[in-house]
């Protein structure tokens, strides 16, 4: 990389830091721990140190029909589900945008069935404003701490 560019991008390059590392630790890191952790024979409340057992738990976890069974059932419903949430919008959009149709309160349905896009946004916007509102329970938890002198 050239050193110049480098140091003119050097601001965007801070302001990118705090994304790559919240990423590396709580994205990165969890994956390849999991990862390793599934070459040992390591428990929830098992303490001590975990003897590295290679594939022996993928072996037993195939071999175990409630599993395939459950990948089975996740597959099953993920198609029963999935399909219909394409198929059904995509000829809603086709019967709504069809001119030679003429519906009455086109943008009325539009909206009617775009709606429900909107509500888990809205939903998330009013969880976050009720944590960490002027007295939300997080703003008098960091005051209550100490962090902050005032809410």
């Amino acid at each position: 990389m050239n050193i110049a560019l480098f140091k003119k991008n050097s601001t965007a390059y801070l302001f990118l830091l705090p994304f790559v590392l919240g990423f590396l630790v709580f994205g990165i890191y969890p994956i390849l721990n999991t990862l390793l952790l599934s070459f040992t024979n390591t428990t929830i409340m098992g303490g001590g140190e975990a003897e590295f057992v290679g594939l022996d738990n993928f072996t037993r976890l195939f071999a175990d029909g409630v599993f395939l069974r459950a990948v089975g059932n996740t597959w099953f419903l993920w198609i029963l589900g999935f399909i219909p949430q394409i198929c059904i919008p995509l000829f809603l959009a086709i019967l709504f945008t069809n001119a030679r149709l003429q519906i009455k309160g086109v943008g009325v349905w539009r909206a009617i069935f775009f709606l429900p896009n909107l509500l888990m946004p809205v939903a998330i916007a009013a969880l976050f404003s009720t944590l960490f509102g002027l007295y939300g329970p997080m703003n008098q938890f960091l005051v209550r701490l100490g962090v902050l002198s005032e809410a």
